[in-house]
C-alpha cells in the first residue's frame, strides 16, 4: 500500500467518516459532487485533514489544476494522483 491511500484513509477517519461511507469511498465513490459522499463542510475538514498529514498548502488543494476540488475530489485515487504528484513535486524542491 503506497502512503496516499492511507494518508486518504486517516484523513476520512479524523473528520468521523463512520464504516460504512469509509468504504464505499475506499471502493471508488465518489467524494464530492452533485453525488458524493462529502458535503461542503466534510470537505473543508478533509482538506484541513490531509493539509495537517501532507503538509500541502492548502492553495494548492483550491488551484490544484484545471479539473479544479470536483477533479481532485472526483474519487480515491484521482486524490491518490493529486496527492502523489504533489508530495513527489515536494520532495524534488
Amino acid at each position: 500500500m503506497t502512503m496516499e491511500p492511507s494518508v486518504i484513509r486517516q484523513g476520512l477517519e479524523t473528520i468521523g467518516m463512520g464504516p460504512v461511507r469509509l468504504n464505499c469511498a475506499l471502493e471508488g465513490a465518489e467524494l464530492f459532487g452533485s453525488a458524493g459522499l462529502l458535503n461542503s463542510l466534510e470537505l473543508v475538514q478533509f482538506i484541513t485533514a490531509l493539509c495537517e498529514l501532507t503538509r500541502i498548502d492548502v492553495e494548492d488543494f483550491i488551484h490544484g489544476g484545471p479539473e479544479g476540488l470536483q477533479g481532485i475530489f472526483a474519487n480515491v485515487t484521482a486524490l491518490g494522483s493529486f496527492l502523489g504528484t504533489r508530495l513527489s513535486m515536494a520532495m524534488e524542491a
